[in-house]
């Protein structure tokens, strides 16, 4: 089906394929689309995938997966099964799998997320358009100054949430809401507008507005850290005042993760971001083993290096 933007135009979509590029399972492989619209996939992790003048579809299925494209280079469509920020340049986005995120660019984008479990989808700059699922929850997240945004599929279980507006209370929201047609339209003192296709204003309740904290209404403060520094605690000279881990033997993944919930989680201080850990990490048997030197080395028991994902780290 067509999706109409604010402005009335119907979102441009990918031409159906000519051809399509797939990698191999050995991973980190450059692919580049070949003239027309030709899809192109990566298999095996860490892949390039490079795009042409037409239409190209890219298919990500590892987070290390990465995408060039240039600008004009025809509408471009990313279908991914793991929460995806759009790379520049590219035009449109389908991300699939429940509790994934969706995130656009700087691009009037069309973004569609599965009916699979809950998303939570933010359009970005550009006039988008931001198709929920039909059933499921869609958390919808909305930024003053980055264009005026259409929804799809808005329904009981979704989620709005505006940033920038001004509106911090339902009953400001509900002044700013109009029934115009068969849409619910928001109309914001900066010009900008935020659409609901095909839902009635009077079905929207209250719950689902995510409003900003009243601190009105919170007690005394008790702890304050303005995180403007970060102090590791020494267990070795009992200082600092953050903990990397949970106590107790330091060698054991009960001290990093909680592991009766069947978190594959580790507390590190070694690694800047994902693509450093997945740089020094390798399968072995049925382990994956980490290793940034010979004094620190961590094994995740009966772990695939595939399941990996970034969520699974944080870094400080």
């Amino acid at each position: 089906m067509p999706y109409v933007n604010a402005r009335g135009l119907a979102m441009p979509e990918s031409a159906p394929e000519t051809g399509r590029i797939a990698g191999t399972a050995a991973g980190n492989e450059t692919l580049q689309a070949g003239a027309g619209n030709v899809s192109v996939a990566g298999e095996g992790g860490g892949d390039l995938l490079i795009g042409s003048s037409g239409d190209n579809r890219f298919w990500i299925t590892h987070l290390s997966d990465r995408i060039s494209e240039q600008p004009g280079g025809g509408i471009d469509t990313l279908t991914a099964w793991s929460g995806t920020t759009l790379p520049a340049n590219l035009e449109n986005l389908i991300v699939n799998g429940a509790r994934n995120y969706a995130a656009g660019n700087d691009l009037g984008n069309l973004i569609v997320v599965d009916d699979t479990g809950s998303h939570w989808v933010y359009g970005a700059g550009g006039d988008d358009v931001l198709v929920g699922g039909a059933v499921q929850k869609t958390t919808f997240m909305v930024r003053a100054g980055e264009g005026s945004d259409v929804i799809y599929n808005f329904n009981g279980n979704s989620q709005l949430q505006l940033h920038g507006y001004g509106l911090n209370t339902a009953a400001q929201l509900r002044s700013a809401m109009h029934q115009e047609g068969a849409d619910v339209v928001f109309r914001f003192g900066n010009g900008e507008s935020l659409t609901l296709r095909n839902f009635n204003m009077d079905l929207i309740e209250d719950r689902q507005f995510l409003l900003p904290l009243d601190q009105t209404k919170l007690g005394a403060l008790t702890f304050h850290d303005d995180f403007n520094s970060l102090s590791i605690y020494d267990p070795s000279l009992q200082t600092g005042q953050w903990r990397a881990d949970f106590g107790g033997n330091l060698k054991d993944q009960w001290a990093y993760t909680l592991v009766t919930n069947g978190e594959v989680q580790a507390y590190v201080k070694l690694f800047n971001n994902f693509n450093d850990v997945l740089g020094h990490a390798r399968q072995v048997g049925g382990d994956v083993v980490i290793t940034y030197d010979a004094a620190n080395v961590l094994t995740l028991e009966d772990v695939t290096l595939s399941s990996l994902r970034g969520g699974d780290f944080l870094f400080t």
